[in-house]
Order: structure tokens, then sequence, then C-alpha cells
């Protein structure tokens, strides 16, 4: 079992951009990418196997689909056998449908497959190019991407190993049935990504109301919590939300050097872009440090209302994602800038619910008041107090300074970017606006 309680509320916008959509779509762009190109079809032209080792590579996948096939079924069963007795209907119905799952999605690739030739898919293919990898789906390679549904079961369950565990046996299976696909010079990563594509698409909805259930509060949320208790789930909150954020953003520095604007390097359009990027990064640092004036050392020991505290109930926040949208704006790409905004507002949103609960019930009804007075991120200028004196904590303010300098960090990244395009290091695989 996770560190994480059972009773963490989900954020469904989280789920639906980075899970639903942004992973879907990543391997569908893949896909798309790999129709004429794999680093290993060198390697496999190369190393073009007879016909008796195309036979045994044909027999080794059957039994390699085999083998991933009864091993999916007897986790479940096991699984199942240690709920029965219990009274544990979530989990029950968790691991059936995983289950369930795990068997009709390989039946739903041999239908697309038997299909793939009418009339009707082929004239829409025509019509979106980006729908045709999805004609080169493999049932046999389905089977080793239907693990991938231990990654939702688990996510359901709060069952880190199980979790994390599936996605990586989804992955590696999925690209070992398709590494021993007989009679071919190529390996088929088309099939392989379009095969994965399906597999998430369908596990991330039919998984969605048990993962993202609104009836599943936090422990700020019980009546019976108190407000030491608020205070510790709040932190792991936090402690998620940076893990979160530090992994995306990881992840992000890593295929950025593959991004590029639609924009020339020279025209007014990416220059403006990128000083506007720049503009905005500026601002949101002086921003967190205006914040961290009022704020001081007064966090969670008394309720800040002054200051940018009056005109919105969440400013760092605010300038957090003025930052955010900076940063990518720094790339010459605005819609980079505005997609960065949305995922980052996405993680927001749960940390902010969990505050306000946890600030309700240490002020109580004055936090009630000052809510219904102030928007929750959009500033209302009228608003605006502010004391003649402040008292300033240089130790706080030093702390924002230094959380704010890798908001620079971007810049020499897309520079690096930049150059390594231009000299032909690194290919340019899709162009934002």
């Amino acid at each position: 079992m996770s560190g994480t309680s059972t009773l963490v509320q989900r954020n469904s916008l989280f789920y639906l951009l980075t899970q639903v959509v942004g992973v879907t779509f990543l391997f569908l762009w893949l896909a798309s990418l790999s129709q004429d190109w794999s680093p290993l079809n060198p390697l496999l032209a190369a190393s073009q196997q007879p016909d008796y080792m195309a036979h045994e590579m044909k027999e080794a996948q059957g039994l390699l689909t085999g083998l991933i096939a009864a091993a999916g079924l007897f986790l479940a069963a096991w699984k199942l056998r240690r709920l029965r007795g219990q009274d544990v209907l979530s989990g029950k119905r968790i691991l059936l449908l995983g289950t369930g799952l795990f068997l009709a999605v390989p039946l739903l690739m041999l239908l697309l497959q038997s299909t793939s030739g009418s009339t009707t898919l082929v004239t829409a293919s025509r019509w979106m190019p980006e729908l045709k990898p999805l004609l080169e789906m493999g049932a046999i390679v389905a089977v080793g991407a239907g693990l991938l549904h231990l990654y939702f079961a688990g996510w359901a369950l709060n069952q880190t190993r199980l979790r994390w565990g599936g996605l990586l046996a989804g992955l590696v299976c999925a690209f070992l049935l398709g590494l021993l696909e007989p009679d071919q010079e190529r390996i088929n990563l088309t099939q392989v990504f379009a095969s994965l594509a399906i597999v998430w698409l369908l596990g991330s909805l039919a998984f969605y109301p048990l993962i993202v259930n609104p009836k599943r509060w936090s422990a700020s949320h019980s009546a019976r919590a108190t407000v030491e208790e608020a205070w510790e789930h709040l932190a792991r909150i936090q402690v998620q939300r940076r893990r979160t954020l530090g992994i995306f953003g990881g992840l992000l520095a890593v295929i950025l050097p593959f991004f590029a604007s639609t924009w020339s390097v020279d025209s007014l359009t990416f220059q403006f872009t990128r000083m506007a990027g720049l503009g905005l990064v500026l601002i949101a640092v002086l921003g967190r440090c205006w914040c961290m004036l009022y704020l001081g050392g007064h966090k969670g020991s008394s309720l800040i209302s002054q200051g940018p505290y009056s005109i919105s109930r969440n400013p760092l926040y605010v300038f957090s994602l003025c930052a955010v949208t900076g940063m990518g704006a720094l790339s010459g790409s605005l819609l980079l800038g505005l997609v960065l905004a949305l995922f980052v507002y996405a993680v927001f949103n749960n940390v902010i619910d969990e505050e306000q609960v946890l600030l309700q019930k240490v002020f109580g009804t004055a936090y009630q008041d000052y809510c219904q007075r102030v928007p929750r991120l959009a500033p209302r200028l009228s608003l605006w107090n502010s004391p003649n004196e402040l008292q300033i904590s240089l130790t706080g303010l030093a702390r924002t300074l230094r959380d704010a300098l890798p908001y620079f960090l971007i810049w020499p990244i897309f520079a690096l970017a930049q150059w390594l395009q231009i000299n032909g290091w690194v290919p340019v695989l899709l162009r934002l606006p």
C-alpha cells in the first residue's frame, strides 16, 4: 500500500488532462512519427532471419502471448481470492473491471483489424491522416499492452507497486511482442504505439469513476479530523504536488529539444513572443516576492487578507501560472505556454481545494466571509487595501527568490535546443504556433 490515504480526493481535471488526453495523445503522436522510422530498423534489416527462424519467432511470440495472458488472469484470480469474504466491493469491482478489459481489448483489436479495409475507415484515414495508425493495431501486441490496466487498478486500489509494476510490464511486453513479429525487416512501432494508445484510452476512461470519485473525501474534509491531522494531510498533498511537478518538469526538459515554433527565428512574431515570455517570468518573480512581503512568517498562523491577498485569495498561484505561461512562451510558441499553464492549474486546483478546507477549519466564519468577498484566483483590483506598515520576513523573501531562480533556466535550455536543431543534431518533431 502507498503512503497516501485511501481518502485522498482525486483531481478530475488533472486526471483528464494527463491520463485520458495527454498520454493517449503522446502514444498516437509516437505512432504517427514512427510510421517510417525506427532506431531498430537498420539492425533488424541487417540481421534478417531465414524462414525457419521466422517460424521459431512466431512460436516464441505465441508462447509469450500465452504466458502474459495466463499471468494476468492468475494475478487477478489471486487478488480476488485474497478479497474473498471481505466487505470490499470496490476492490472486487476494480479487479473484475481490469480482468474484463484485459480479455476484451484484444478481441476489439481483432474486430478493428477485420474491418480496417472498409470504405468508411479508409475514407476517414484519408481525410484525417492522424487516424491511419489506428488501422495498424495488433491484437497480439494488445495482449501485452493489456497489462497497462494494472496501472489503473493499482491507482484505484492505492497500491504503488501494482500501479508502476503494471505500467512497466505493459510497456515491456508490448514492445517484446512487437519485436517478435516474424517475416519483417523492421519493427512495427506504429502498431505498438497505436495499440498502447487504444489500451490506455479505454483503461483511463473505464477506471475514471473508480479513481476520480467525488465521494472520496480527504481527511481534512472529515468532521472527525483535528486541525493537526488536517495540517499533516495538507503537507502530504504539497509533497505530492512538488513531486508531480518535478517529474513532469523533467519529462518536459527531455522532450523540449524536439519542439519548435512555427514562426521563423528571425520573424517579429517569434521575437515578440519570447520577449513577452521573459516579461511574464519577471512579473511572476516580482509578484511572488510582493506576496511574501505581506505573508511574512504568518502563513497559517493568521488570516492574511491585505495587499495582494485583498484582491485574490491565491496570488502566489496566480503568479506561478504567469511564470509557467512565460516559460512556455520563451520557446517562441504561445500555445506551449498556455498548455503548460493549463496543466499546472490542474495540479494547483486540487491543492487550493485542500488549503481552503483547512483554512475554513482553522479560521471558521472569518475565512468564510473572506471567501465570499475575495475571488479565488482572478484579481479584483477594486478590493485593494493595505496597511501602512509591514513586518517583513527576510528569510521567507530569500527563500522565494531562491525558488524562483529555476524559472530562468528555461531560457538557456531553449537556446541550446534551438542550436541543436539548427545544426541538425536534433530533429524537429512538432511545431506549435
